[in-house]
């Protein structure tokens, strides 16, 4: 048996759903061969209030998300486009009467992440119009500043990409944005 090294078993849980599908937070324990992931804590209830002007607030993560940013945000938020250009998007974007608005980190885009066993790997009743594809986070790749991080929807997975490649963006703020 291989024996793991701590920082390959957290690179590994990094990129790896619950079996529930939804993000914890986790932690992880070294002894001799053995990993015990520890669950801390739950998702509160309820997890999304909806605000009924296009947004939800997330009460994890203390963060307003935009939940169809294909459908109410403007045109260039409705097709996949390189990092840099979504990172300008988001800063400059005026939604639901506020500013502020930023990709989000990979915690927060991955904890959407729901089993859904048809059609992209979210909360489909809440976020209608995600795409079954890659959406961008503000995290780039610690070893290559040429890559960030991206959420894929799809499979309910967070790897990188180049910052170049064309992903999608489901904008957050903070609540305490004015």
């Amino acid at each position: 048996m291989k024996l793991l090294t701590q920082g390959k078993v957290l690179r590994i849980l990094e990129e790896r759903t619950d079996l529930e599908g939804a993000a914890r937070d986790i932690f992880a324990k070294l002894s001799a061969q053995n990993v015990k992931i520890i669950r801390i804590k739950d998702f509160p209830e309820p997890r999304y209030i909806d605000n009924r002007d296009g947004t939800v607030f997330d009460t994890w993560h203390n963060i307003y998300i935009v939940k169809l940013p294909h459908t109410d945000l403007p045109n260039h938020f409705k097709e996949a486009m390189p990092w840099e250009e979504f990172k300008i998007a988001c800063a400059e974007l005026s939604f639901a009467g506020h500013k502020g608005w930023f990709l989000p980190s990979p915690v927060q885009g991955f904890s959407l992440v729901k089993n859904n066993p048809t059609g992209p790997q979210i909360d489909m009743s809440i976020f209608k119009d995600t795409k079954e594809a890659g959406y961008w986070t503000n995290e780039e790749v610690a070893w290559s500043k040429s890559n960030a991080r991206v959420v894929n929807y799809d499979n309910g997975y967070v790897g990188y990409s180049g910052k170049g490649n064309l992903y999608y963006v489901r904008p957050v703020r903070p609540s305490s944005v004015i």
